[in-house]
């Protein structure tokens, strides 16, 4: 088994950098509004759209698990996702935490042995502001990955911290900027808001 050397560089967000990521973005074209954004409530590894959109009503303890998938950008070059619950009068934080957060990623790598560049699978965090309450978390590439087939974003795992009450929405805004595949280098930037159903 070979050593593998990274060829890309990867920023994971750490303090102050959530905020920097939705300033810098600012500078992308104004966004487009997705009607192909999905979340799926069923979690499988790997992940997989089932198109799944409505999840058990949670009592305290119990895990939410989120997919979010994006069709439309599917073979694009990444270059940021920023995903944000929304949380009015505190009633998400009140009732939930981020148990998890993560992307998944193709990473070219060098084999010594070849001299061959080979590519493997790479999880990573997405990720929030140290001792920050925010209810959002991003991740910004340096180095674009390619969106795979299927469109996968990102996976979610909530932990309710109470029993949810079935009026209390789940509401979820997605942020995912990419790289305009033609013309002049460009950003483009979906965006869409869900709500995930209790059932």
């Amino acid at each position: 088994m070979f050593q593998a050397f990274l060829t890309i560089l990867i920023l994971h967000f750490s303090s102050g950098s959530f905020a920097f990521a939705q300033s810098f973005i600012g500078y992308a074209a104004p966004p487009i509004r997705s009607p192909t954004l999905q979340i799926d409530t069923r979690a499988e590894e790997p992940p997989v759209n089932s198109m799944v959109t409505s999840a058990p009503l949670p009592r305290a303890g119990d895990t939410v698990d989120l997919q979010i998938f994006l069709p439309e950008a599917i073979g694009k070059q990444a270059f940021a996702y920023i995903v944000e619950f929304d949380n009015p009068d505190l009633l998400f934080s009140d009732h939930f935490q981020i148990q998890n957060a993560k992307t998944w990623v193709r990473l070219p790598v060098l084999d010594p042995a070849t001299n061959r560049i080979q590519f493997i699978r790479r999880e990573l965090p997405l990720q929030t502001p140290r001792g920050s309450r925010s209810t959002g978390r991003s991740i910004l590439f340096l180095t674009a990955p390619i969106i795979p087939a299927g469109g996968l974003i990102a996976a979610f795992t909530l932990e309710a911290l109470k029993d949810i009450p079935p009026n209390l929405p789940l509401r979820v805004t997605v942020t995912v900027t990419v790289m305009a595949p033609t013309g002049p280098v460009r950003f483009l930037k979906y965006q869409a808001v869900r709500t995930v159903r209790w059932s």
